[in-house]
């Protein structure tokens, strides 16, 4: 019995995954899964003496900070830290920013450039950053190579001046619409975009893009008061830091200012309140205690409860049940799928919601959209909205493997049966301490509320609880039969070449006999396929093996046939008393093994009439060979020659010896000589110059024929032979 397939949400892209609501789950490609634990540990050598550093990265992703007491540079290396010097005498610097060579800092006189590499002071900036009401406060990239320097006027507001890499002020200073209190920082994002956090206690920060159009927008900060800094991952995510009574707080937004990471750090003892946030290869803190470096962890240090709810889903009412009871409608909800991989000691909750009435729908959208909150506040005001059906709640445990075991992905699903038009579901699954976190890669909610219950006697729905219990025990038969019927009518769509999906081409190439060819370019597997037939009902001839490769490698193919050449004649032997019929049972041939074989003989040298003539052996040997030249690019050859042998055999015969020439052909080849193995017999003074080599020859036997090379045309006369040189014994040279 089968059912037409159901109407589905899904959730399995980041766009998708990020319009619901996320606590404590990051978004990473399509799949969402609780952050990598991370843990602080301190730089040796950049302790308390370095509390007040004003720290950056370099180009290089390594750390760089600047002291301001004494102007020192320092830098964290693998090796611990690197002193690079000191700056020239000056003011107390505010603020530090690295781009391309150029080290900039900002002082109560001015912006200071110098070069990165030997600290040389290359000028000073005064105009729009410095005067009696003006106070540089930070400074970062603009994307470019020069800078944006963040201004603090007496009146309280804040400006943006931006520096070119020589430090003259490009256009006219851009107003912040936002008042700071002299705490304000600033950090820069690719494409020229900028973050403002005017103040400490400010909720709002400012997303300025200056470029092509200056375009000036709030950037909701659900981090909650006491920002202390702000810098940009190497993702482009705003990363915030703020102070509680736990130490720090580390939250990474979107630039968009969607919440993806939220982190409680437990610093050092005395390493008292932190200042600064340094985003690079890895994230740094500053503090009154020195520099810590952030290092993620693949397990949780502590239990982690996260949670993702799907925004407001609807179900249509009013649609006749396909093979159903005619005037019923249908509507309501199915059930939930879930493609998630649970690690040793984690689990996951499925729950949900539902709700007939518009107003709560408007009340619950409000929330969603309401940025000032933080997603806790969120999932706090959703509970006191909605009623989740607790009692109908399912949790999945990870089963308890051996430690190194791998947690496989797989689909699990639960049972909605709810008649309401409107659902939410939420998913909450916990890390136990010491675990790794789980991964959620995909979640589907189907509708409407249809079962295989209702194909069944109407006395099997009678009661409501009964048929509830039913309705849960017929629900893995309804996920293994579901679109059965619409399955089965796209078969004649997968097995045609011209429709079949890229990855289905290799199994219905294995169904015909063809081996495994899933590293075949899926063009050519697609081409095999629509030509297979054919070339199967010429399996074993000549036609058929050249279409075949043609097809695989995309290049010309020569065979040839040794058993299909012209009858050979074989002279009798010295000492035999008759001789073959001519026509009838002689045969003329070289004798096998050859005497002469270019690259290992040397001319003049070589003995004739040494090698044994069996005509048997011959003639098997002939009827019995195949050469194939396919020229195959050098880039190309190591991995299409394994897919050549794996055709061969199919379509060459079993009996038959193939020899492949693969190699590139004249046109392709770096060197025309004959070839350095090659000699002439002579004097051992001839030295080199007595080799067969030289430009204007092609190599003997790689690239020409036989009849098509020749020797250069010889300095002296031809000997002729004749009877009176053979002797009486013609069989014989003298």
């Amino acid at each position: 019995m089968s059912r037409s397939p159901d109407l589905a949400y899904h959730f399995a892209t980041e766009a998708q995954w990020r319009a619901g609501l996320r606590d404590g789950l990051r978004v990473h490609g399509g799949a969402v899964r609780p952050p990598c634990a991370i843990q602080a540990r301190p730089l040796h050598g950049a302790g308390q003496a370095h509390g007040d550093a004003l720290a950056a990265v370099d180009p290089c992703g390594r750390l760089l900070w600047v002291r301001p007491g004494d102007r020192s540079v320092r830098r964290w290396d693998e090796l611990g830290v690197v002193e690079l010097g000191r700056l020239v005498r000056g003011p107390t610097p505010v603020a530090l920013a690295i781009n391309g060579g150029l080290l900039w800092l900002a002082t109560l006189r001015g912006v200071e450039r110098h070069d990165a590499h030997d600290l040389q002071r290359l000028g000073v900036t005064t105009d729009h950053v410095a005067g009696t009401d003006l106070r540089p406060i930070g400074v970062c990239r603009d994307g470019a190579d020069g800078i944006w320097v963040l201004v603090a006027r007496s009146s309280g507001c804040l400006t943006l001046v931006h520096l070119d890499c020589w430090g003259a002020v490009v256009g006219r200073p851009l107003r912040v619409p936002l008042a700071g209190d002299l705490t304000g920082t600033v950090a820069a994002a690719r494409g020229g975009r900028v973050v403002v956090v005017p103040s400490r206690s400010s909720r709002v920060a400012v997303l300025v893009r200056p470029h092509p159009t200056i375009e000036v927008r709030p950037l909701p900060l659900a981090a909650g008061p006491d920002v202390r800094a702000v810098s940009l991952d190497l993702e482009d995510r705003v990363v915030l830091l703020r102070a509680d009574d736990a130490g720090a707080v580390v939250e990474i937004l979107t630039i968009d200012g969607d919440p993806d990471e939220r982190h409680v750090v437990e610093l050092p003892r005395g390493f008292g309140p932190v200042s600064g946030v340094v985003a690079g290869r890895q994230l740094a803190l500053v503090g009154a205690g020195g520099l810590v470096v952030l290092d993620p962890s693949s397990t949780s240090a502590s239990r982690r409860v996260s949670t993702f709810v799907t925004p407001a889903l609807h179900s249509p009412l009013g649609r006749n049940r396909p093979g159903g009871r005619r005037g019923k409608v249908l509507g309501g909800w199915n059930r939930v799928e879930v493609d998630v991989a649970l690690p040793r000691g984690t689990t996951m909750e499925l729950a949900w919601a539902a709700t007939d009435q518009e107003s709560v729908v408007h009340e619950v959208g409000a929330v969603l959209a309401d940025a000032s909150l933080s997603p806790g506040d969120r999932l706090v005001a959703l509970d006191s909205l909605l009623v989740w059906r607790t009692q109908d709640r399912v949790v999945y445990e990870s089963a308890h493997v051996d430690d190194g075991a791998v947690a496989v992905p797989e689909r699990l699903a639960a049972t909605i049966d709810r008649p309401e038009p409107h659902l939410w579901v939420r998913v909450t699954v916990t890390t136990a301490v010491g675990a790794e976190p789980p991964i959620l890669a995909g979640l589907h909610v189907s509708y409407p509320s249809r079962s295989l219950l209702d194909d069944l006697p109407a006395v099997y729905r009678e009661d409501p609880a009964s048929a509830s219990q039913l309705r849960r025990l017929l629900a893995p038969f309804e996920v293994l039969l579901d679109g059965l019927d619409a399955r089965i009518d796209a078969l004649p769509a997968r097995i045609d070449p011209a429709t079949a999906d890229d990855e289905w081409t290799t199994v219905l190439l294995g169904w015909l006999g063809m081996p495994l060819l899933e590293d075949l370019d899926p063009d050519r597997r697609r081409t095999l396929l629509r030509e297979l037939p054919r070339l199967q009902q010429d399996r074993g001839t000549a036609g058929a093996l050249v279409r075949a490769l043609e097809i695989v490698t995309g290049s010309t193919v020569r065979v040839r046939d040794h058993g299909d050449e012209a009858a050979w004649w074989f002279l009798p032997r010295a000492g035999r008393p008759t001789g073959a019929r001519l026509g009838v049972d002689t045969v003329v041939a070289r004798a096998r093994p050859q005497s002469f074989r270019a690259g290992t003989a040397i001319l003049g040298e070589s003995p004739l009439g040494v090698a044994c003539v069996d005509p048997g052996r011959v003639i098997d040997e002939r009827n019995g060979l195949v050469e194939i030249r396919v020229e195959l690019p050098a880039d190309e050859r190591a991995a299409t020659r394994p897919i050549v042998d794996r055709v061969l055999t199919v379509f060459a015969p079993a009996h038959c010896r193939v020899l492949i020439d693969d190699r590139p052909g004249p046109g392709s080849s770096g060197s025309r000589a004959i070839g350095v193995d090659l000699h002439l017999a002579g004097s051992p003074s001839d030295g080199p110059d007595s080799r067969l080599h030289g430009d204007e020859h092609w190599r003997l036997g790689a690239s020409t024929e036989l009849g098509v090379w020749s020797l250069p045309a010889p300095t002296t006369g031809v000997a002729v032979l004749d009877a009176a040189v053979l002797g009486d014994d013609p069989t014989h040279l003298t």
